[in-house]
């Protein structure tokens, strides 16, 4: 009887202890799934030497790069490509999550006989010099791979490139480990010191402080609004948005907060009366933080992009979703939810509810576990 498990090979630009989104989302599979499948991890370093190391029971291989920040904030291997060809074909299924131009061509240099998954992530939305050369080898790419994963059907209707392979793809959506959230006497003390400290009526943003974020249109919301926003995040914006809160007199309404710890986070989760996701380009395809607050039973205010995000949580059952870059019906959203405090309620059980039905951490592993059977057996 052969025991031998699937071997999965996934590659990332990045991996932890790097985390951003994405980052996350590989770490999750590589960790969860590490005692079902055989994981390595081919990614870039952040200096300029190769390194090999076990993280978790999963193996992770850095390649040495550097870094073009006047072209793209993307590490840049030039051995890449051809260490993914060698790699790949040791393994049963590669997982490449896009963009990564460097793993994408590497899997055009891979044996044909290689089986590659593609999680899109997201299109390239800002860097329009790259995206001029991308836009060729990334429609090889799609061409070549055997599935492609998107976590929601937005990805594939907002993106330029999917369209025409939707035959190919499936939505596994992004989970979260619920039990990460469960209410201790020492967080449910937390909450409580949070809310004499900010008030009895909290708006809470999490996220990077970049473009598509749309801060500046919660701030000016906020100038409406008799509330305490919390902005939990750090990013090349910082300035401007201090700027603001301070020209614009928001200063007993605004406190920003570059980072906190898990716990922390979670306590100002459940803290927190709303969760404000204000962003304003398609480069926000999903918006994690919503799940996040989702499973703490808080309504969420969203933008109507094409992308995910709305899709994430739903107008009218898990909170409103608004217009991008309205201010005003921002504000209106808010406050209709600060003066309700049964629909407030009502969204945030749904929230919950939807969570749990969509978007668990289980959820995502299984789904994705079983394509990782599915196609390493074909091979």
């Amino acid at each position: 009887m052969n025991t031998r498990k699937t071997r999965i090979l996934q590659a990332n630009k990045l991996y932890y202890p790097y985390i951003g989104g994405i980052e996350t989302i590989v770490q999750q599979i590589a960790e969860g799934l590490a005692g079902k499948f055989a994981m390595e991890v081919l990614t870039c370093n952040t200096v300029f030497f190769n390194s090999k190391e076990v993280i978790n029971d999963v193996a992770v291989t850095r390649l040495r790069a550097f870094n073009l920040k006047s072209l793209t904030t993307m590490p840049i291997s030039l051995a890449y490509p051809f260490v993914f060809k060698e790699r790949s074909s040791k393994y049963d299924v590669s997982l490449i999550h896009a963009p990564f131009p460097l793993g994408e061509m590497g899997a055009l240099l891979a044996n044909k006989n290689t089986k590659i998954v593609c999680w899109w992530h997201s299109d390239i939305i800002r860097q329009k010099k790259l995206l001029k050369v991308y836009k060729y080898i990334v429609n090889r790419y799609l061409e070549r791979v055997d599935h492609i994963v998107v976590a929601t059907p937005g990805h594939i209707t907002s993106s330029i490139f999917l369209n025409k392979f939707k035959y190919k793809c499936s939505v596994i959506p992004y989970g979260v480990d619920i039990t990460r959230f469960t209410l201790t006497p020492d967080l449910q003390s937390h909450i409580a010191n949070l809310r004499i400290k900010h008030g009895p009526r909290i708006i809470l943003f999490v996220g990077r402080l970049v473009y598509y974020k749309g801060c500046e249109y919660l701030l000016e919301a906020m100038k409406n609004v008799d509330a305490k926003l919390i902005v939990i995040g750090s990013g090349p914006l910082n300035g401007i948005l201090q700027d603001t809160i301070t020209h614009e007199g928001l200063r007993d309404k605004v406190e920003t907060i570059p980072s906190v710890s898990e716990e922390d986070l979670r306590a100002y989760y459940h803290a927190c009366d709303i969760f404000v996701l204000p962003s304003v380009e398609n480069s926000e395809g999903f918006g994690i933080v919503q799940i996040e607050a989702m499973a703490c039973k808080k309504p969420v205010i969203n933008t109507s992009l094409p992308t995910g995000v709305p899709w994430v949580s739903v107008n009218g059952l898990t909170g409103f979703t608004v217009p991008p870059r309205d201010s005003e019906s921002l504000a209106n959203a808010i406050n209709k939810l600060l003066m309700d405090s049964d629909l407030r309620l009502r969204f945030g059980e749904n929230a919950r509810n939807r969570v749990l039905e969509h978007f668990t951490l289980d959820k995502m592993l299984s789904s994705i576990g079983t394509l990782f059977s599915a196609l390493g057996h074909k091979r």
